[in-house]
């Protein structure tokens, strides 16, 4: 994964560098949908997708519709999880987005994520838990 997508790898190594546990998950070619991590958070373990994102704002709302999709495809009955994925711990969406190679400010970027989380989690059948926003600086904010 380091040589296929360095900056998503160097995404997951932000998050262990200020202190987080995770499991990256192995994806699956035939699953309904792959998330990329499980995180140690406040105690507990939660599947997270990861968004590195690169362009403007209307990147960062194409990749947060993406990560609420997922939940959705996962959850239809019988569907096909990729491996490490247990059913009964899916509950609601949760996203990392890797900010430092985007064109957005870091104050944008969080204005549109609490904008797409409430959207999305308005318009369907999930709503958005948590976000997780890695700044400029490498720095976390968490959006709830």
């Amino acid at each position: 994964m380091q040589k296929k997508n360095p900056l998503e790898w160097e995404s997951y190594a932000q998050l262990s560098r200020i202190g987080y546990k995770q499991r990256l998950l192995h994806e699956r070619g035939n699953a309904a949908a792959n998330i990329d991590i499980s995180l140690f958070l406040d105690g507990e373990w939660h599947y997270w997708d990861m968004k590195t994102i690169e362009g403007g704002l209307n990147a960062l709302r194409k990749r947060m519709s993406e990560c609420y999709s997922k939940w959705g495809r996962l959850s239809e009955p019988g569907a096909t999880l990729a491996t490490g994925i247990d059913f009964d711990d899916l509950d609601n969406p949760r996203v990392v987005v890797e900010n430092r190679y985007s064109k957005i400010a870091d104050a944008n970027e969080e204005k549109q994520i609490v904008e797409s989380m409430k959207y999305l989690s308005a318009k369907g059948q999930f709503g958005f838990s948590e976000a997780m926003l890695i700044l400029k600086d490498g720095r976390k904010r968490l959006i709830k």
